[in-house]
């Protein structure tokens, strides 16, 4: 038997992804007599919404910022970034399938000491800039100010991040997030 037909497309959309449907049943015919398997990898992996961002700016650092008494509501995200994002930021650099994006995020986090050097990140000659888990906390949190957390982030994985957000607002802070603006959220996460 010969070799499969392969297609892999990233960052599909809805409209992309109904003609690609259209394309793959107008050949389908001709693939059979071909007698080749043929496998579509298609994945809708696009980038975080400004409609996400704009829910945590607008609405939950501002809350989180007035429920524990803090002015800096960057300093808000950059205690989130360092909770929440990190770990979700490590979850996509090492991903089972690596892509540009997940490479970006490992770039990122070896640039800030948050993770190890590894095969990869050696052969790129990346460098680590500071390890930022050594510094005293005030220093941390400034240094994950400047840290590209969700912006590589994509709208499945910056939906976590929220989701992360809300619940540790809820459990620690008694903070119901999800009320305070319920059509900027719903439009954030895409609820219909």
């Amino acid at each position: 038997m010969s070799d499969p037909y392969e297609i892999t497309i990233n960052n599909l959309s809805t409209n992309e992804f109904s003609k690609l449907t259209t394309f793959v049943e107008n050949i389908q015919t001709d693939m059979e007599e071909d007698g080749k398997p043929f496998y579509i990898t298609a994945t809708n992996d696009e980038s975080r919404t400004s409609a996400q961002n704009r829910l945590l700016w607008s609405a939950y650092y501002p809350a989180i910022a007035d429920k524990m008494g803090e002015k800096d509501e960057e300093l808000i995200a950059a205690r989130c970034k360092r909770k929440f994002g990190v770990p979700l930021m490590k979850t996509q650099a090492y991903a089972a399938k690596p892509t540009k994006r997940s490479k970006d995020v490992k770039r990122e986090l070896l640039r800030f000491g948050l993770i190890d050097h590894d095969e990869q990140t050696i052969k790129d000659s990346w460098v680590t800039l500071m390890n930022v888990l050594l510094f005293p906390m005030d220093a941390q949190m400034d240094a994950f100010k400047l840290l590209d957390c969700t912006k590589n982030f994509t709208t499945k994985l910056f939906a976590e991040y929220i989701n992360r957000i809300e619940i540790w607002a809820a459990q620690e802070l008694g903070l119901n997030l999800e009320s305070i603006n319920k059509t900027l959220r719903d439009n954030a996460l895409n609820i219909k």
